[in-house]
């Protein structure tokens, strides 16, 4: 239970992450093949969590849902929107699809399948959610490419040891994706630093004396 609140709190802050817990579930009911195994105690409990959430923010902060919401699709998403190329060329979702590709060549090797398909699976999650919002910045990748990363690596470990592609290779790929990450970070940290601005000083000129929702 204690897991399952602590889960639900977290999809409460951040609900895109939910289809990670969504499709992993999906994944569990196709094995156990039974509906009701779902109705677990943590499940119960993350859901009653997310619920009472909802609740408390409905009854008590409707400007969120009136205001707030409607406001940040609108202005958010949709006035920071990328266009897809830039959206899918970020080198870490670049290592996620690469992931992928690696996942499909090495079935026949994996003699843990199901643990890599749990992985594999919060990976996907992850990175649907960071193309549902379709921005192209960096941190809303991390999930994604933390999983990913380290399915890389095992999938490689099982290439060099079927001796399907040489090692030298594969060390060169698996060194040059966080490689490219790590450029990527130096760059808006440096950005970030150049134009960086207070949150007191945004709060005075733009919602002075106003309530603030995060």
């Amino acid at each position: 239970c204690f897991i399952g609140i602590i889960a639900g709190l977290g999809f409460a802050i951040k609900p895109f992450f939910c289809l990670s817990f969504a499709l992993l579930e999906i994944y569990y009911l196709s094995h156990k093949r039974k509906w009701l195994a779902w109705l677990r105690p943590e499940v119960v409990a993350l859901g009653s969590v997310i619920l009472t959430y909802l609740m408390v923010i409905w009854v008590f902060h409707q400007g969120y849902f009136n205001n707030v919401m409607p406001l940040a699709l609108r202005l958010y998403y949709q006035g920071f929107a990328e266009n897809w190329l830039s959206v899918c060329c970020l080198p870490g979702f670049v290592t996620v699809v690469i992931c992928a590709i690696l996942y499909l060549v090495t079935r026949n090797y994996d003699t843990h399948k199901k643990t890599t398909n749990i992985f594999f699976i919060c990976m996907i999650g992850f990175a649907i959610a960071y193309l549902v919002q379709r921005l192209n910045w960096y941190y809303h990748i991390y999930p994604a490419y933390g999983l990913a990363l380290l399915l890389t690596l095992y999938f490689c470990k099982l290439l060099i040891q079927k001796r399907v592609v040489n090692r030298y290779a594969l060390l060169i790929l698996v060194l040059i994706m966080p490689l490219m990450q790590t450029i990527i970070c130096v760059q808006d940290i440096h950005f970030w630093y150049k134009n960086q601005v207070t949150l007191s000083e945004v709060i005075k000129k733009h919602a002075y004396q106003k309530p603030i929702y995060f």
